[in-house]
């Protein structure tokens, strides 16, 4: 399936793929006006992994609730790494998703100290999901930016340290798709979500949101709901086959230079936005 037919499927028709208006890659185009406010479509995530470090156990794995003093969550009784809900909902699903096989791998890596970050679960389950029906997102998965030369030699280290890791959490899945190639795609390409504090929730991969472009000064935002299902809306009037822009940072990050370091650290790229704001504009 072409990326095309894929955007189209995965947006109701209502975006498109095309090259970006820097010419550098394609973006997501609007096929038809939008109003400011507008919700766009809504997008499932391919795969999804709760928290951030150790903060498992705070995260409800399947409706991303967060633990409270009056709802605890109730371990995995294999790994004690999974966490649910009392929800009999949110257990029968949380099987499909924490595989048994996962189970074992992470209750092994939990023996031997190695409490793997959010990346490495979610670069697992990607290679876990790809193994499986090929639909619209897998096709999208697949296109998706992933190893680069231009990768920063500390990430290199990281990788070499996490595949390992990787490998045992998805059980050999899509062999394929190597653990790097998978690191390397959720590393540029996951979304982090926040809960209703700003705490953040767990990451997901969104592929076609993912080909929205960054800009300093966006048109389109995008915001988790409830059960890990983003939101993208326009932020302004859109015309039909205007480029949808998302921003990957915002003022609240820090100055331009922290800004412009970040994305070039994260996203291997240099802002050339020219918005007023832009994180690359050298400071006056």
């Amino acid at each position: 399936m072409d990326d095309d037919a894929a955007i189209s499927l995965v947006t109701s028709g209502r975006t498109r793929s095309g090259r970006s208006a820097n010419g550098e890659g394609r973006g997501l185009f609007a096929c038809v006006p939008l109003a400011a406010g507008e919700c766009i479509f809504q997008e499932p995530p391919l795969c999804y992994t709760p928290g951030q470090w150790n903060a498992w156990q705070c995260i409800c794995h399947t409706c991303a609730r967060r633990e409270t003093e009056e709802q605890l969550l109730t371990p995995c009784a294999g790994c004690r790494w999974a966490h649910y809900c009392d929800s009999a909902v949110c257990l029968r699903a949380g099987v499909a998703v924490h595989t048994a096989a996962e189970c074992a791998a992470m209750k092994a890596l939990r023996y031997r100290s190695l409490d793997a970050p959010g990346s490495v679960c979610l670069a697992a389950r990607l290679k876990r999901r790809l193994s499986g029906l090929e639909d619209a997102q897998a096709s999208l998965a697949r296109s998706l930016v992933g190893e680069s030369d231009a990768l920063p030699p500390l990430t290199r280290a990281e990788f070499a340290e996490w595949t390992p890791a990787v490998e045992a959490l998805s059980s050999g899945a899509e062999p394929a798709f190597s653990a790097t190639h998978a690191l390397s795609v959720c590393l540029r390409n996951e979304f982090r979500l926040l809960d209703d504090r700003g705490a953040p929730s767990g990451a997901a991969l969104y592929p076609a949101t993912a080909r929205a472009n960054h800009s300093c000064a966006p048109n389109i935002r995008a915001y988790g709901l409830d059960g890990w299902v983003l939101r993208v809306e326009a932020l302004r009037d859109i015309a039909a086959g205007e480029e949808l822009l998302n921003s990957y940072v915002s003022v609240s990050d820090g100055p331009a230079p922290e800004r412009a370091a970040w994305l070039r650290s994260r996203w291997l790229f240099d802002c050339a936005c020219g918005a007023p704001n832009c994180a690359s504009m050298p400071a006056c």
